[in-house]
Parts: structure tokens; C-alpha cells; sequence
């Protein structure tokens, strides 16, 4: 990881309806944000530990955590909320 390099964790925790749990590490590299892993576009059933596994080395260079709180505007628009 370089110093400059800035993260954007989305963790959405499944429910009842919708079993599965998304996690998606955003990083923000020359002024733009991209996905950090092709995981960003799948989401399935994780536990709680493999959340924080995947997120652990990220967590000093992290700028917000968001849990079940949408990153984008939605239907496919593509515009964030940061």
C-alpha cells in the first residue's frame, strides 16, 4: 500500500429477507475512486470474522466505515455519497 492511498469500507449486513452479506473496499488513487476487489460486485454469505479479516490491513489508511449505508445514490447511477 502507498501512503497516499485513502479507503472506503461498505459492509451490508444481510437480514431475513436477504441472507447475504456484501462487503466492497472502495480506494481512492489520483482524485478517483475504484473497487479494490471484484468482490465489490458479489455479494454473498460471509461471516462476521471474514468480514474483519478482509478488512483488518486496510483499517490505518481507512477514511469511513459504512454499515448499512448505501456508498452510491443507487440504481445504477454510479454517482457516490461520500
Amino acid at each position: 500500500m502507498q501512503n497516499s492511498q485513502k479507503f472506503y469500507i461498505g459492509i451490508d449486513l444481510g437480514g431475513k429477507t436477504k441472507p447475504t452479506t456484501g462487503l466492497c473496499i472502495l480506494e481512492e488513487s489520483d482524485g478517483k475512486l475504484q473497487y479494490l476487489h471484484a468482490q465489490c460486485r458479489f455479494c454473498k454469505d460471509l461471516k462476521y470474522s471474514e468480514i474483519i479479516k478482509s478488512i483488518k490491513s486496510y483499517l490505518p489508511k481507512t477514511e469511513v466505515i459504512s454499515i448499512d449505508g448505501p456508498l452510491t445514490l443507487g440504481k445504477g447511477k454510479g454517482l457516490l455519497r461520500l
